[in-house]
C-alpha cells in the first residue's frame, strides 16, 4: 500500500500505480494525470462538475492495444467528489449520457 499526499491545491488520481514500488504496469496512467493536473492548475483549481466530468472524459483511456499476454485497458468508471456540497457525481463506461449524483441522506 502507497500513501499519496495532496500535492498542492488538489489531489487527482488515475487507476494505475504511480508509485515507486515496483509493478507490472508502473507508471502507466502517467499521462492522464498529467493532462488532469495541466487542467486543473490552468483554472486554479476550480471546475463545475461538468468541466471535470468533461476532462475526465478527455483523459479517459478509450481501449489499448493488446499486451503480451493479450490484454487490452479502457475506463470503466469517472467520478467527482464534491467536497464543498458533498456530493457525488458518477460515470460509467464513459458515457457522459448516463451521469449520477448521489448526495448524503441527511
Amino acid at each position: 500500500m502507497a500513501v499519496v499526499e495532496k500535492d498542492g491545491k488538489f489531489l487527482a488520481a488515475t487507476n494505475f500505480y504511480l508509485s515507486d514500488v515496483p509493478f507490472e504496469y508502473e507508471a502507466q496512467g502517467l499521462d492522464r494525470y498529467a493532462g488532469m493536473k495541466k487542467t486543473l492548475t490552468e483554472n486554479d483549481c476550480t471546475l463545475t462538475a461538468d468541466e471535470g466530468m468533461q476532462l475526465l472524459m478527455k483523459v479517459a483511456l478509450t481501449g489499448t492495444a493488446p499486451d503480451e499476454k493479450g490484454r487490452s485497458y479502457s475506463t470503466q468508471w469517472s467520478s467527482i467528489y464534491n467536497l464543498s456540497a458533498p456530493s457525488l457525481t458518477l460515470c460509467a463506461d464513459r458515457n457522459p449520457a448516463q451521469v449520477y449524483q448521489y448526495s448524503p441522506i441527511k
